[in-house]
């Protein structure tokens, strides 16, 4: 299980304690997670493609409520992903498939007790699911 990480990193204060924390959960969990990291100069369409095609899920943090998160977001969606969605409380959700279904947190603790919730859902839900051609397939 890979899981593709979006998230407000450049603007959020609280970023490095919520990546050990998604790094944290991911050990103790058992699933991989992939956190792009963007250079000033790069193109944010470059960076994801690839990691993001080989993903397995995303969960995508809005907060912040920032444009490239949304972009990857509907990559994602385009891909047919299999998205989880949380923001802070608070937070303004605008175009998603996922709206009804995004998770906020209040606190740190919050934000960790719904990551791990978030991770153990999808792996489980990987171990049950049909391969992803199978799943891809749509009737003709």
């Amino acid at each position: 299980m890979n899981i593709f990480v979006i998230a407000p990193r450049g603007v959020d204060l609280d970023w490095p304690r919520k990546r050990n924390i998604l790094e944290r959960a991911a050990a103790d969990l058992e699933v991989a997670i992939t956190i792009p990291s963007y250079g000033a100069a790069d193109a944010v369409s470059h960076s994801i493609s690839s990691p993001l095609v080989a993903a397995d899920a995303v969960l995508a943090d809005l907060s912040f409520e920032r444009p490239s998160s949304y972009y990857e977001l509907g990559v994602a969606e385009a891909l047919d992903k299999t998205v989880k969605a949380v923001a802070r409380a608070g937070t303004p959700i605008h175009q998603t498939q996922h709206r009804q279904d995004v998770m906020m947190y209040e606190t740190l603790e919050d934000y960790d007790r719904i990551i791990r919730q978030v991770f153990q859902d999808l792996r489980s839900a990987s171990r049950t699911a049909p391969s992803p051609a199978l799943r891809r397939r749509r009737p003709s």
